[in-house]
């Protein structure tokens, strides 16, 4: 079995020559619902993953039009919850994982022709949330965790029919984020930072990271991890949070580089350089946040001069993404809306230059602030295709709302 794709947070595109096949689509999702993962297959066709009618749902969507071509929904007990949290691409086939009901998780595989149910396992163990990827086999790999606490569980299954094949616990986690290196192993985000054995789930070396937890991890085209790990300072009623990045050898587990510890410093994208995409906030007064993105130098873990670009004050980022040249896609939400409301319902994508981070085009997909509307697109999760543009899976709230994918010219940002 030839795995095609994987973890979907590498992305390959080339500069498109048009935008003439951007699109929105939205699916009615009862109740509440959204988008919470996309992919894009080898055929361009896109995958999204989230929630409708309250349970775990994969759609598949045309590349020229986003017209639906099936969609597989979770056959959970009445009354429970469940949603999708993760999204792999094995072959021409879809592998989704998420929540199913209180404490409870599950992994299906489905036919990427026509969504239909390959096998499906129930996860057990302590629940919360899940992340999923795939090795060079097609086998595949899952993660749940209970809270910042721990414990992370990870599990390996057969691509083939589902079948477990080891089973590995860390006492602590932040989060259950996790890549595979070359080789098959697994990075996992756990505290300290844990290398497992893709064959056998067993410890190749664990490493302490300077920081409380350990919140992010993810692997550069040479196979060397980068670590987002954050930790707490001052007394009880008056704690602060600091973060940090550093560079590990894949190999070894050694420390190579690290930032200064910031107030709030997290990665978001790899450029095809593997310099390193951060966002970092600052108060900009005694109620308001501002958000910069900047640009770390890959070999040395220093900040490139003059590469920066401020967001508006009070917005949170939400997703971020590099395209074949190394130009910057980011989804950014305006908190309470804009209007006062909780979830935001305002947001916008923007595209940034690789050399210099100086604006290229930018997509506001509704100003609530001015109009006062509750009605608007939340943008979730971006990724680029092959041609360069950009597909953004989020929610619409309001009288309508919906589970909206959304498709952006990546040479003009239009939809």
């Amino acid at each position: 079995m030839r795995l095609t794709s994987a973890l979907i947070l590498v992305y390959a595109a080339v500069v498109p020559i048009s935008g003439a096949w951007s699109w929105e689509t939205n699916i009615d999702p009862g109740r509440y619902g959204g988008v919470s993962v996309v992919a894009v297959d080898q055929t361009g066709s896109v995958l999204a993953a989230g929630s409708v009618e309250q349970r775990l749902t994969v759609v598949k969507l045309g590349r020229d039009d986003g017209g639906e071509a099936w969609r597989y929904q979770w056959p959970q007990a009445e009354n429970h919850i469940s949603a999708a949290t993760g999204l792999a691409l094995v072959d021409e086939d879809v592998v989704a994982v998420g929540f199913t009901g209180p404490g409870t998780g599950g992994v299906v595989r489905l036919a990427g022709g026509t969504g239909d149910e390959m096998w499906r396992r129930e996860l057990s163990g302590p629940y919360s949330d899940a992340w999923v990827a795939a090795d060079d086999t097609g086998d595949v790999f899952v993660s749940t965790w209970k809270d910042d606490r721990g414990p992370l569980t990870i599990a390996k299954y057969s691509g083939l029919d589902g079948t477990e094949l080891w089973r590995h616990s860390e006492a602590t986690a932040y989060s259950s984020r996790f890549s595979v290196d070359s080789a098959g192993n697994l990075l996992a985000a756990a505290t300290p930072l844990v290398e497992l054995s893709g064959a056998s789930g067993a410890l190749v070396w664990k490493r302490d990271i300077f920081g409380d937890r350990v919140s992010d991890v993810m692997l550069d085209s040479a196979g060397d991890v980068i670590v987002a790990s954050y930790f707490f300072r001052g007394p009880p009623d008056d704690e602060k949070s600091f973060s940090r990045i550093s560079e590990l050898n894949g190999g070894s587990g050694a420390i190579r580089w690290k930032t200064r510890p910031s107030r709030f410093l997290f990665p978001l994208t790899l450029t095809p350089s593997r310099d390193l995409i951060a966002a970092r906030a600052r108060r900009s007064s005694r109620t308001s946040i501002r958000e910069t993105l900047v640009k770390i130098n890959g070999r040395h873990g220093r900040r490139i001069p003059g590469w920066a670009h401020g967001l508006p004050v009070d917005t949170g980022i939400s997703c971020g993404a590099t395209d074949a040249v190394g130009d910057v896609i980011v989804g950014a939400f305006f908190f309470n809306g804009g209007a006062g409301q909780y979830p935001p319902v305002d947001s916008f994508v923007t595209k940034l230059r690789a050399r210099t981070g100086a604006p290229i085009w930018r997509q506001d997909f509704r100003d609530v602030r001015s109009t006062g509307s509750t009605e608007g697109f939340v943008g979730d999760y971006c990724v680029v295709d092959r041609n360069g543009d950009v597909l953004v899976g989020g929610y619409r709230s309001g009288p309508a709302p919906a589970f909206t994918v959304v498709k952006l010219s990546g040479r003009t940002g239009e939809k």
